[in-house]
């Protein structure tokens, strides 16, 4: 029999977006569930993995994916091991909520995190997190992937998470007031927390970061720096997609998430090669973090592209995405980005 946490309210299913997704693109998301599955038992990945310590619970965004993918594909094995990835990451959460983000001594003169990025750390990782737990608890094997009292105790932690994250808001509104995508983030970690622990408050608040988002679109795209990013509209795009798949409700975020992955997938030629000419942050943008230089993000890239043509029933999108996928299969140690004319 399966123990699940007893809640008197019901959960949005983000796994009914998955599962359909998978219909269609099993092998592209089995290989990014694995792009994300932690190399051990201590369930740290990422740059996590690559330091040996926990730094930053951001840098185990990506575990909540993977754990969704695993739970479509009814892979228990990789789904417990993606859980002790996003359960890892609430070794970052203290008794009062704060959520600790920290880098290496070498990076940045040993000098502590700002408020800013250290909210945002949160909000990326509890966007991922929360809407995996959403998932998770709605799938008759959850017991199989973790058992109860694991579970009710990460939820315990998102709970106090969320109440700081709350507390904070009108710094995180005020820090990513220019950035679409993380503002859509951010509306993702209220949004899928607040329906995890029924916080009323909490979904209410991400509906400001969404009407914030919706302003600085224009014409398909999402400005980004005074112009368009093809990697940060695909960020944008699925996370505007998970709010969807979580039970967000607003037609027309809808309608600007269809017509911004139609942008998108406008953008890759026969091939499946994406064309980023133009943009203001990665590739040409020119914009670095910690020392590296951003480049496109293929999985997020066909991530936005999937789930809309899925949830969309978009042929043209599909194939889109699908020439990607083959592109990028093909092509795994070249530049992802290029420049057409």
């Amino acid at each position: 029999m399966t123990a699940r946490l007893v809640l008197p309210w019901a959960l949005p299913n983000p796994g009914e977006a998955d599962q359909a997704a998978i219909q269609q693109f099993r092998d592209p998301l089995r290989v990014i569930m694995k792009k994300f599955l932690p190399p051990n038992s201590r369930g740290l990945i990422g740059r996590n993995a690559v330091w040996g310590e926990m730094f930053s619970p951001r840098f185990q965004m990506g575990a909540g994916q993977s754990l969704r993918i695993a739970l479509a594909l009814y892979d228990i094995k990789s789904a417990a091991a993606a859980y002790r990835a996003l359960e890892a990451g609430t070794q970052s959460i203290h008794a009062d909520g704060y959520v600790t983000a920290r880098l290496p001594a070498r990076m940045r003169g040993g000098k502590p995190l700002s408020e800013r990025d250290v909210s945002r750390a949160a909000a990326f990782y509890l966007s991922d997190a929360c809407t995996a737990l959403l998932a998770l608890e709605n799938h008759h094997r959850a017991n199989q992937v973790a058992p109860f009292k694991r579970r009710a105790k990460v939820m315990e932690a998102m709970r106090r998470a969320l109440n700081w994250l709350m507390a904070g808001r009108g710094t995180l509104l005020q820090a990513d007031d220019r950035a679409p995508n993380r503002l859509l983030i951010d509306a993702l970690a209220f949004h899928a927390c607040g329906e995890l622990n029924q916080h009323t408050a909490a979904v209410d608040t991400a509906g400001m970061f969404v009407k914030r988002a919706l302003a600085l679109w224009r014409k398909g795209y999402f400005v980004e720096k005074s112009g368009w990013d093809t990697s940060y509209q695909a960020v944008a795009v699925h996370a505007a997609n998970t709010l969807l798949a979580s039970g967000y409700r607003d037609s027309r975020l809808a309608v600007i998430v269809y017509h911004s992955a139609n942008w998108l997938s406008m953008r890759i030629d026969k091939q499946g090669r994406v064309n980023s000419k133009g943009n203001t942050r990665t590739c040409g943008g020119g914009e670095s973090f910690l020392g590296r230089t951003k480049k496109l993000a293929v999985h997020e890239v066909f991530l936005a592209l999937s789930y809309t043509a899925t949830r969309e029933h978009d042929e043209v999108m599909a194939d889109a995405a699908q020439r990607l996928y083959t592109w990028a299969g093909r092509h795994r140690k070249s530049d992802p980005c290029f420049e057409f004319e």
